[in-house]
């Protein structure tokens, strides 16, 4: 397994302040969280693995407007790091909004290489 997470940490720490995404978590907005969302193994042969990693990716912020400029640096960042994006959603309740991002990508990890 590939651990990929810190550049893309180091990334999007560039546009706001960025914290894994654990449940009841107080934060201050406006915000980024992020989970691991899946990173199976594609293809296997001898010396290397073919893996397709996928994180969700939430903007938060109290005003929309704000949010929804801060998603376009998100896709920005994360395309610039070979991702794509494969969903979308977006949730609020008046005074606290999110835009709900997956992004996939593959890597390739050699064997035997620590």
């Amino acid at each position: 397994m590939l651990d990929v997470t810190k550049e893309m940490i180091e990334k999007l720490d560039e546009i706001l302040p960025t914290y894994q995404d654990t449940p009841n978590q107080k934060l201050d907005v406006p915000v980024i969280t992020y989970f691991l969302y899946s990173d199976p193994q594609q293809e296997t042969g001898d010396t290397q693995i073919y893996s397709t990693i996928s994180y969700v990716i939430k903007v938060w912020d109290t005003n929309i407007e704000n949010m929804m400029a801060n998603t376009l640096l998100v896709d920005d960042a994360m395309r610039s790091l070979g991702y794509r994006r494969t969903n979308i959603n977006q949730m609020g309740d008046g005074t606290l909004f999110s835009n709900v991002l997956t992004y996939s990508g593959k890597a390739k990890e050699f064997l035997n290489e620590v």
